[in-house]
């Protein structure tokens, strides 16, 4: 069983017991009620009760376990997806800034980015295992592609931020930034290809080596981070492939 799986039936069962629990306290109460209205038709006060330790300590106990059990869950789940122990197979440096994307191919030394109106190509080979470093050069972006069911911050100082994301089957896709970052955030996209490990090999080939990663960046006069590039788009046609989920996610660092 998979872990939303388990989060999503562990939902369900607390969602059950809590309607039941309702559900009995009303009928229970109907039922006591309309017996005493035939035993006792003069409308007598029952005996008046201060407390109620067992029931006290039922009512308290029960909820204090479920909130520690769901916790218990959050934080190994929590500590699934940002375990980046993994070793990759390939390491992709992101830069985000107002308002595009660069992607750094670190042992292939391929940098690819967009212009005005063109989204950069990212392509990932099938079957490997890809961390993304995740860095912002200006204010906070965030990186989302929905398919990797997970997003993550890009945040200026911050150069800890990653996710790893295991490519399994061939698909198109798009991503996009999640976290407003100015008047053009809604342009902040990016093209990501899932192709087989040979088609990926023929595209690094017949990039350029050695290219500026994020060109243009300067420290305005009141300290304000500004980035723009002169990095001329790397497009090229790619292989038809399916629609599809061809990624998951695997791991991360905050």
């Amino acid at each position: 069983m998979k872990q939303w799986q388990v989060f999503l039936w562990g939902a369900v069962g607390v969602a059950a017991l809590i309607w039941f629990l309702v559900a009995y306290a009303i009928v229970t109460s109907i039922r006591r009620r309309r017996a005493e209205d035939r035993d006792d038709p003069d409308g007598d006060i029952p005996p008046q009760t201060q407390y109620r330790t067992k029931l006290e300590i039922v009512y308290t106990t029960i909820p204090l376990l479920i909130v520690v059990g769901l916790f218990a869950l959050a934080m190994y789940g929590t500590n699934v997806l940002d375990n980046s122990q993994a070793t990759p197979d390939l390491t992709i440096n992101v830069v985000g800034f107002q308002w595009q994307w660069q992607f750094n191919y670190e042992e292939q030394d391929v940098t690819v980015g967009g212009a005005a109106g063109v989204m950069p190509d990212l392509y990932l080979p099938v079957g490997a295992t890809v961390r993304f470093n995740l860095r912002a050069d200006d204010v906070i972006h965030s990186l989302w592609v929905p398919e990797f069911l997970e997003k993550r911050d890009l945040i200026p100082g911050v150069d800890t931020n990653s996710i790893i994301v295991k490519v399994t089957k061939p698909g198109s896709y798009v991503g996009r930034c999640a976290e407003y970052c100015g008047l053009n955030h809604t342009e902040m996209k990016f093209n990501l290809y899932a192709v087989p490990r040979d088609q990926f090999d023929e595209w690094v080939r017949n990039q350029p080596k050695g290219r500026p990663f994020v060109q243009g960046s300067f420290t305005t006069d009141l300290g304000t981070r500004s980035t723009t590039t002169t990095l001329t788009p790397t497009t090229l046609e790619p292989a038809p492939v399916g629609p599809g989920r061809g990624v998951a996610t695997t791991g991360g660092s905050r």
